[in-house]
């Protein structure tokens, strides 16, 4: 039945705000408030005791203000309800510490102030009332110090029994209350740890499931390209559609990297380069043998980067493949290379080379145009020149 109830408060005027880290923050402000008022209850228990009877009725207006917190919380008002506890709180303190002196330890509670404010207002659209909050604070602490030092005290005839009571009480209240907030935070940090756990698996299982559709729908694209060209008769049209299915399977085999690999920031290229090579070799291979030499040092690159450097290899590649062999035996040299974040891309065919290679890189080529539109975009510098063949390098740095 308490807990119940207990419950059922600390939800009040939850739905009243749309952000979800303020509907928690609201939860906790109450369930603060809750713990403060049954904690004024004790202290009302605990001055009848003590027979502390000037003292019930600070402690009866205390129980008071944190009701009315808990009003304003489900008005829709829990921070500005949060403030007036602040201010309730170094008025009292403040009263406290000038009747029973530095004797009765009253100092003790601004600990738990301090602690429940950081608690209940670090968020970065309440933070500025956090720090109104421990203006107060320190405002009554710097007050209380200054007025005692002066001589300034509340006498209302305590004897040092009585002090000693209240110092007592003062030192484990605050105990209490420092030990009740830490427990809280302890579980709200627990239960915000699994829920960005969860937030993340959510998110890494949403990457993964566009990564496979992604890949699929270009695996459809590129079959559909491969049909067309199975159905046109005419050679350049067929070799158009072919390349333009090279293309998109290079995309595609980027995007399956991703989804097999579960690491959405990047891909291991070298397995991507390996997996190109095999493609391109199936699709435009066959009468003759290439072989490669590979320099690759576990390339790592994210798929902004990835996908315009796979784009621009299969363009090389496809055209050594096309025209540098011409039904012969060649060779594929490939080297890149990473030290800090600078990218360097060296690509090479023993193929005959190009005529005029000074005036390669403003061919209306769509090939070309589309190495050096990539190259661009990775904000590269690049060049082509002949050296026992067409030889192709570039070099980049990667986003911070």
């Amino acid at each position: 039945m308490f807990i119940s109830i207990f419950k059922r408060l600390t939800l009040a005027g939850v739905r009243k705000y749309p952000n979800a880290e303020m509907k928690r923050r609201v939860a906790l402000i109450n369930q603060f408030s809750l713990i403060s008022a049954i904690f004024s209850l004790v202290a009302i228990a605990e001055t009848w005791f003590l027979e502390h009877y000037f003292m019930i009725p600070v402690v009866t207006i205390m129980l008071f203000v944190y009701s009315c917190s808990l009003g304003l919380s489900s008005i829709g008002w829990a921070v500005f309800g949060v403030f007036l506890q602040t201010v309730f709180e170094c008025v009292m303190l403040l009263f406290v510490n000038l009747t029973y002196d530095v004797g009765g330890l009253g100092f003790l509670f601004y600990f738990p102030m301090v602690m429940a404010q950081v608690f209940l207002l670090n968020a970065e659209n309440v933070r500025k009332v956090m720090y109104l909050n421990f203006a107060f604070i320190g405002a009554s602490a710097i007050t209380s110090v200054l007025l005692l030092n002066n001589g300034i005290h509340i006498d209302i005839k305590l004897t040092g029994e009585m002090i000693r009571e209240m110092a007592s009480f003062n030192t484990l209240g605050s105990a209490i209350l420092t030990a009740i907030l830490l427990l809280l935070y302890v579980d709200y940090n627990r239960r915000s740890e699994k829920r960005l756990e969860k937030i993340i698996r959510d998110r890494e299982l949403l990457l993964a499931e566009v990564h496979h559709r992604v890949k699929n729908n270009l695996a459809i694209i590129s079959g559909l390209l491969n049909l067309q060209k199975n159905i046109v008769t005419d050679e350049h049209t067929r070799q158009v559609l072919e390349d333009s299915r090279s293309r998109v399977s290079s995309m595609a085999l980027i995007h399956d990297r991703l989804y097999r690999n579960r690491n959405f920031s990047s891909i291991d290229f070298d397995n991507y380069v390996f997996q190109l090579l095999d493609d391109i070799d199936k699709t435009y291979g066959g009468k003759f043998d290439v072989a490669r030499d590979l320099q690759l040092k576990n390339i790592s690159l994210d798929i902004k980067t990835s996908i315009p450097c796979g784009l621009i290899l299969n363009e090389l590649m496809t055209n050594s493949y096309k025209h540098a062999f011409r039904d012969r035996n060649g060779k594929i040299k490939l080297a890149i290379q990473m030290q800090d974040r600078h990218v360097s891309f060296h690509y090479a065919d023993d193929g005959p080379g190009v005529n005029d290679v000074a005036r390669i890189s403003h061919s209306e080529s769509l090939g070309v145009t589309i190495i050096t539109s990539l190259a661009e975009q990775l904000d590269a510098k690049y060049e082509f020149f002949n050296l026992n063949g067409l030889n192709f390098k570039m070099e980049f740095d990667l986003p911070k």
